[in-house]
Formats: structure tokens, C-alpha cells, sequence
């Protein structure tokens, strides 16, 4: 008998008959996860999955045996994820992304397998980046190529474990771009009309980014 999120016992003859010879051999019985977490059993993440035993022969059933207090608790699929951010090494010519690796109990409470990212390519139409076909655990990534000066790009992530894959982040923003060029050294002259001073500077590479200001 298995205890439902509302604190009775019931017995699943889906999964654990105790008439199966089978069971009665190996003294156990196996019951998906996603069978406890639906109704009407409905328990939720990190319960506790307590049961109850009785034994059957020609004289009758034994007395119930205690509930377990320990073992198996309930596992989910992770949760949604912390948006991307982007990287110090982010550039005009590539663009860095890290993330922030789930930690229960937001992982389920079962092992991350894989991050998978998924990007716009700067066309508004997202395809996987790293992590969905072939699994990817660690918590940045730089991408070196296709990447063009002054576009901006999308980005969202998602984490899976064993029982499937989490929702996507919110989507990240990221221009490709860095901090303007070193800037070449002024020239001054005497205004002839005023007698004050005329600084002159020349523009210096944007490096993808629109120049907004000079400090002077």
C-alpha cells in the first residue's frame, strides 16, 4: 500500500500486484515516478514515498507493517533556469555566455545531464546552440564564429535530468560588441576669433557599439 498526498494507504495493483509471481519472488515491486507524482497519489517534490506491506498464505493476511521513514522521495524534471548573462570576453568578433548551475532543489533533486542552449542566430528563428544533441555540463560557453560586429542575438537556456528537460529561461539580449578603441592623442589650436582653445579628437573603432559620449 502506498500513502497518497492527502495521508491514506492503497494498494496499486497496476504496478505492485502482490499476486504477481513475480513480486512474490523478488520481494519487490517497481512504480514509475511520474505515476506517483500524478493523481491520485500526487505527491510533490522531495516527499517522501512511504509504504506499507502485508503478507497472504492459507491462514490469512499477516498485520500491516510500519511505514517507512526514510528512502525514496519524489524527483522532478528541473526548473526553469536564470537567464544567461553575458561574459567579460564578449566582443565585437565573439560573445560569451555563462550561467549559473542548478543546485537542488531546483535541479529535482536528481543530477543535471546536460545544459542545452539555444540561440537566434540573429535572425528571430532560435536553433540549439550546444547542449541538446550531445550533452553539455558546464556553465559558459564562447562562441568564436558567425558572429557579426553590432548585431544583437538572443539566447535561452534550459537544464535536463533523468526525467526530462525543464522549462527555457527567459531570454537574454546580447549585442556583439566591446568597449570603444583607445582612443589617438588630441590636437589643440588657438581659436583666431574668440583667442580661446579648440580640442580636436578623432572618432575611434566602436567596436559594435555606438559611440553615445565622449569625456573630455
Amino acid at each position: 500500500m502506498i500513502e497518497h498526498a492527502d495521508g491514506t494507504f492503497n494498494t496499486d495493483t497496476t504496478y505492485c500486484d502482490g499476486t504477481n509471481a513475480a513480486i512474490i519472488s523478488n520481494l519487490y515491486c517497481l512504480i514509475p515516478m511520474s505515476v506517483l507524482r500524478a493523481s491520485p497519489y500526487s505527491l510533490t517534490l522531495n516527499t517522501l514515498v512511504a509504504a506499507k506491506v502485508l503478507a497472504h498464505n492459507s491462514r490469512g493476511w499477516s498485520t500491516s507493517s510500519s511505514a517507512n521513514v526514510a528512502g525514496a522521495s519524489i524527483q522532478t524534471e528541473p526548473s526553469s533556469m536564470t537567464a544567461l548573462t553575458s561574459g567579460t570576453t564578449t566582443s565585437s568578433t565573439q560573445i560569451e555566455l555563462d550561467w549559473v548551475a542548478l543546485t537542488s532543489p531546483n535541479d529535482g533533486y536528481s543530477t543535471i545531464l546536460s545544459y542545452g542552449v539555444e540561440w537566434d542566430q540573429g535572425i528571430n528563428s532560435f536553433v540549439e546552440l550546444l547542449g541538446e544533441t550531445s550533452d553539455f555540463t558546464g556553465t559558459t560557453y564562447t562562441i568564436t564564429t558567425g558572429i557579426t560586429s553590432g548585431t544583437t542575438y538572443q539566447f535561452k537556456i534550459r537544464s535536463k535530468n533523468k526525467w526530462g528537460w525543464g522549462t527555457f529561461s527567459t531570454i537574454t539580449t546580447i549585442l556583439a560588441a566591446s568597449k570603444p578603441s583607445q582612443m589617438n592623442p588630441v590636437t589643440t589650436t588657438i581659436d583666431p576669433t574668440t583667442g580661446g582653445v579648440t580640442i580636436y579628437f578623432t572618432a575611434p573603432s566602436s567596436n559594435g557599439a555606438s559611440i553615445s559620449a565622449y569625456l573630455i
